[in-house]
């Protein structure tokens, strides 16, 4: 991805941007628009401190109920050769790179975190030290159904020692099977300190750092880039200026026009939860998929997800025709990206770990279209 190539090459010393890449698309006009990292005039970036709820975590507060266990997760395998000392070395490493692992939650009552949103901060050192951070299992000569269960156990202990407010946003879980076969090394993390980037950026470090205890050697993780504080300031800076402002008329009237309910009765707070929701996944066939992933978009000049978004709307469309007859209308959804867009030409997050997540509200309208 973009991000990887900023990332990679920000390790050998240049900086280039994410938007570069898809203006320049060879080596030699990427060449061209590189600029070393030393000759970058570095602006105020002090990345410790308290940090200001960014949007996604506002999201968070207003879903309500308790987030202490909520995680994303990541199952590596590990050499057969691994040391318990080297394995806290590199966790170590992480903790002292990323200043998202040593995050401090501070609590609030629910009226507080409604007027300001949560305040986090980050300190210069982590409050818990990686062998705090770091449990072993012995699964020499487990079998693999028992395996799997273990691991399945294992996970939702780590989530329930995870503890924002204490600043432990890291467990680490690691499933010994000797020195005869891989173990398994289980990641969890809170998620206000992860996201599906930032795995990209912490599993290739964490390598990196255990290659470096095994030589005896100290990590070097590469440059920094822009801190997650650093961004979250300007985030909520750039909020507040009038031209963000003027948007707001804009995503008041996305989401302000009724549309016909999806489910026979209004939502039920108390039983509509994500522990009862549910997943339906289907598999297409190869041919269809080609033709969805290249052909179909080419044909209307867009990408494969203006192409899945348009058969979502229509099977709505269909689906509310046939319970109740209505006329096709608009159906209103929450689209995510990856929240590292190129705002700021001074910040660079190719390198940052942290939740960036963004959502954002997207209304299709079929009116006027025939659905036949």
């Amino acid at each position: 991805s973009s991000i990887q190539l900023v990332s990679r090459a920000r390790k050998a010393g240049l900086l280039i941007t994410p938007r570069s890449i898809f203006q320049h698309q060879n080596v030699a006009a990427l060449a061209a628009v590189s600029t070393p990292l030393a000759s970058q005039d570095a602006t105020a970036d002090i990345s410790t401190g308290t940090i200001p709820a960014t949007p996604i975590i506002r999201w968070l507060i207003e879903r309500g109920g308790p987030i202490r266990r909520y995680n994303q997760s990541m199952l590596l395998q590990v050499p057969a050769d691994v040391q318990q000392d080297h394995l806290v070395a590199a966790l170590q490493a992480l903790l002292d790179q990323h200043d998202a692992l040593r995050m401090h939650l501070h609590s609030a009552t629910r009226a507080a975190q409604s007027r300001m949103g949560w305040q986090l901060e980050i300190p210069p050192v982590p409050a818990f030290g990686a062998s705090e951070c770091l449990r072993r299992i012995d699964t020499v000569g487990l079998h693999e159904d028992g395996l799997r269960m273990l691991i399945a156990e294992a996970s939702r202990a780590a989530a329930a020692r995870l503890d924002p407010e204490a600043g432990r946003m890291l467990q680490a879980t690691w499933f010994d099977a000797g020195s005869a076969q891989p173990g398994r090394l289980l990641l969890t993390i809170h998620h206000l300190a992860v996201d599906g980037v930032s795995w990209r950026i912490l599993v290739p470090d964490l390598e990196l750092a255990w290659r470096a205890a095994q030589r005896n050697e100290r990590a070097k993780l590469g440059p920094r880039g822009s801190s997650l504080r650093h961004w979250a300031l300007r985030l909520n800076a750039e909020a507040l200026s009038a031209r963000r402002l003027a948007e707001l008329p804009l995503w008041q009237s996305i989401v302000g026009a009724s549309d016909p309910l999806l489910s026979h009765r209004p939502l039920d707070a108390a039983r509509d939860t994500v522990a009862t929701a549910r997943r339906l996944t289907l598999s297409l066939p190869s041919t269809l998929t080609s033709a969805l992933l290249t052909q179909v978009p080419a044909l209307f000049h867009g990408r494969i997800n203006d192409v899945l978004l348009t058969a979502f709307a229509l099977a709505v469309a269909h689906w509310r025709r046939r319970r109740s007859s209505e006329q096709a209308s608009g159906v209103l959804f929450d689209l995510e990206g990856h929240g590292r867009e190129e705002i700021f030409q001074d910040i660079d997050l190719s390198r940052t770990v942290g939740w960036f997540t963004s959502i954002f509200p997207m209304r299709l309208d079929l009116q006027g279209i025939d659905l036949d």
